[in-house]
């Protein structure tokens, strides 16, 4: 029997155990800020791609690209071409002291300004400012890009635009020496997903995030093929053909955590002692089943902790709970949508 072989007709029955006390779930923080986290991100209907580095003299500095259509003249012709495109660099906190030699932060002067060409583009820079904050900086470049009016013409226009983000350890700022990690390894599983993995997730927004390579359009399997990102954390994506959107996401790394702190390798009563009673342990049919599983259901999304040797009750009772074994092992986590029927993938 494989992970992926529960099928979508079947019909859930919960039953509810004895739990000890009531477990409280934290609440989620914000989510990590595109400009200095690395990996794709979506947000406010945006998408973003962050990529960071050490450089040579121990600043973190981190390349933001973000998907957008610029219009552009080739042969004499307006062309608008979608794609990734630079939006900023953003250097994450270390000491002013190292910039004295950079006109990207004022040459590290409290309040400075500075101004230059390089490769034929104008720059300034100005640091400590209301638009900056204390002990940061801010660097421009002129631009000039082409837009169009609703009545069908182009018009170009020039103007500053933010290239560079410096920001200095400073006004309980900490240093930042090593490079952030992913996007994906910050992130805790909820019933919404797993950072950018949302359910309902538009396909070619994680296809472009560099989360999914492609999807099978076959009558059954609607899976999402992940990419390298997705297989070394132990996780993989399917998609609802229809409306090519993130239907469900399954988690087999013991290193991802729910916000309860759950996770794979646990036992079955370690994870209802984390929940208390926003946890039910129920089983569910399906192919080779019925299977016992451990259930959370928030706002119509649950999460499903699935057993590894897929222990379930007799076929005559399905709703037997009295076999299920407190300390069975979780060996998959399962987020999708709540409903009587469960669709594992294929």
């Amino acid at each position: 029997m494989t992970w992926r072989l529960l099928v979508r007709a079947v019909v859930s029955t919960a039953v509810a155990m004895c739990l000890l006390g009531v477990a409280a779930v934290p609440a989620q923080a914000a989510g990590p800020d595109v400009y200095s986290t690395p990996g794709g991100q979506k947000k406010d209907g945006t998408l973003y791609k962050t990529s960071c580095a050490k450089q040579s003299n121990g600043v973190v500095r981190c390349k933001t690209n973000v998907w957008s259509s610029v219009i552009s003249v080739k042969k004499g012709k307006y062309v608008t071409d979608k794609g990734w495109r630079l939006d900023r660099y953003t250097y994450l906190p270390s000491a002013r002291k190292l910039w004295k030699k950079s006109p990207y932060a004022a040459y590290g002067k409290v309040k400075g300004k500075a101004s230059w060409t390089s490769g034929g583009k104008r720059y300034r820079s100005e640091c400590d400012t209301k638009k900056t904050g204390k002990g940061a900086c801010r660097a421009y470049v002129w631009t000039t890009t082409i837009s169009r009016s609703a009545s069908g013409g182009y018009a170009k226009k020039s103007a500053w635009k933010l290239n560079r983000v410096v920001k200095f350890a400073e006004n309980g700022r900490k240093k930042v020496t090593k490079v952030p990690k992913h996007v994906l390894d910050q992130s805790v599983l909820t019933t919404k997903g797993l950072g950018p993995l949302k359910l309902g997730a538009k396909y070619r927004d994680l296809q472009k995030l560099g989360y999914v390579r492609w999807a099978r359009p076959d009558e059954y399997c609607r899976a999402g093929f992940p990419t390298t990102t997705l297989e070394r954390r132990g996780l993989s994506v399917d998609i609802i053909r229809r409306d090519d959107r993130l239907e469900e996401l399954w988690v087999t790394s013991p290193k991802v955590k729910t916000a309860a702190g759950a996770r794979v390798g646990m036992t079955v009563e370690q994870v209802l002692k984390r929940y208390g009673s926003k946890a039910v342990a129920t089983t569910k049919q399906g192919n080779g089943g019925p299977f016992y599983v451990v259930e959370v259901v928030e706002r119509g999304n649950a999460l499903v902790f699935t057993l590894e040797d897929w222990q379930g009750p007799d076929f005559t009772d399905p709703e037997d709970m009295s076999r299920l074994d407190p300390s069975a092992k979780i060996g998959v986590i399962i987020v999708s949508a709540y409903s009587d029927g469960y669709y594992g993938g294929c």
